[in-house]
């Protein structure tokens, strides 16, 4: 999960920032509302965390913005709400859910699965290829029922390809989403997805991941033998 957290305090930030890496979320952080839109277009978040009293572009405009670019990516408001009519207001304009500050850190990380939970099909948390089960929330990892350890990365990389399975995500794509300062390269993320692929093979799963025109990465369903072709769509946003 990528989360772009927007937050006029600092130390809250700060603090909601490291809670949220502890439940191996990837986050980028930022006080300024113009910069946040800046975030969003370049990076692909699962879900906004937004404090309505930002520098620049407050937060009611960074709702405004989004939802008339008709982006649908949930939005948590946690925020001092000085009255009401503020709170109404963010739900009008397309806030999903608020959370008032201070908050328990343990009740924003459920607040945000529970968004991440609406979104997924069948709100449930865990997706499959064949045999392979994966439990987005939870982190485990099954094949034919019997649990596989993996690596942080490699779990990062098996969840964003099961997630859009049955389309070819681009090397640039899995980076921009596996590492928050973009400092990863296509050798280590080739080396990531040689270990999954070989842990996987050996655990008995009967799906596969595919190179398509050495650009990208794709699950293969279970019972198919062609490689679906290269989405130019399936980019950050």
């Amino acid at each position: 999960m990528r989360v772009l957290l927007l937050d006029a305090g600092r130390l809250e930030a700060w603090r909601a920032q490291e809670v949220l890496r502890q439940e191996h979320i990837i986050v980028d952080t930022t006080d300024n509302g113009e910069d946040a839109l800046i975030l969003f277009r370049t990076n692909d978040y699962d879900v906004i965390v937004l404090d309505l009293r930002l520098q620049e572009a407050d937060g009611f405009e960074v709702i405004r913005r989004l939802r008339e670019a008709k982006s649908t990516v949930p939005i948590l408001v946690c925020s001092r709400i000085e009255s009401i009519a503020d709170l109404l207001r963010a739900f009008r304009m397309g806030a999903d859910d608020f959370l008032e500050k201070p908050y328990d850190s343990r009740e924003l990380v459920a607040r945000l699965r529970a968004l991440m939970r609406r979104m997924m099909p069948c709100h449930s948390s865990v997706v499959a290829a064949g045999n392979l089960e994966l439990d987005v929330y939870d982190r485990r990892v099954k094949v034919s029922e019997i649990p596989l350890e993996l690596t942080r990365m490699e779990f990062g990389v098996l969840e964003l390809l099961m997630r859009h399975r049955g389309h070819t995500i681009a090397q640039e794509r899995m980076l921009t989403s596996l590492y928050e300062d973009g400092a990863g390269d296509r050798a280590a993320l080739h080396v990531f997805v040689c270990r999954l692929r070989s842990k996987l093979r050996l655990a008995g799963w009967n799906g596969a991941i595919e190179t398509v025109q050495a650009r990208g990465y794709c699950i293969l369903n279970p019972k198919s033998d062609v490689a679906v072709p290269l989405l130019a769509e399936i980019r950050a946003a």
